[in-house]
């Protein structure tokens, strides 16, 4: 089966984590994204204020069984969990596995999973973004696999997530 992807992301940062991890299975062309603003600011409350259409264009597609949704989210200071929890509980009816959807929700941000798939212990408190300086889309594409012992739980989350693919 041939698949298709449409990703709702906050900037650059986690189209490189979407390029990456689908160039793994070779998919990157398979992917759309939607719009982003350039910069910084506001990204994430459009993701959020997206998500609700974006799952209902999701399910209204549903009988394309090929076609997948995939979101990128910074859990920030806030944490995956909530984050995860207030973008589910945002689409009526509630977010279930039946929907095709992966979200990626990694606390802080994206940089924290790359600053551990280079091998380094992370703390999810600590910002690590002016310590990656690797190319984020080649980093997760080669550095995904295998799983690593001390993890952090949003990172841990993730792959759970990515392994419904």
């Amino acid at each position: 089966m041939t698949y298709r992807f449409r990703a709702l992301v906050e900037d650059r940062d986690h189209e490189q984590l979407i390029r990456g991890l689908l160039d793994r299975r070779n998919l990157t062309r398979a992917v759309r994204f939607e719009a982003y603003p350039p910069g910084r600011g506001a990204a994430e409350r459009r993701v959020r204020d997206q998500f609700p259409a974006f799952v209902r264009d999701l399910r209204a597609k549903r009988n394309q069984r090929d076609l997948w949704g995939l979101v990128v989210l910074d859990g920030d200071v806030e944490g995956m969990a909530s984050r995860r929890a207030s973008l589910v509980n945002s689409v009526d009816p509630v977010l279930t596995e039946e929907d095709r959807v992966v979200l990626l929700v990694p606390t802080r941000n994206v940089q924290t999973w790359a600053w551990c798939l280079l091998g380094n212990p992370v703390d999810e408190h600590q910002d690590y973004k002016s310590l990656v300086k690797e190319r984020l889309r080649e980093l997760f594409a080669n550095a995904w696999e295998p799983a690593r012992e001390s993890e952090p739980p949003s990172l841990v989350q993730g792959r759970i997530d990515w392994s419904r693919l």
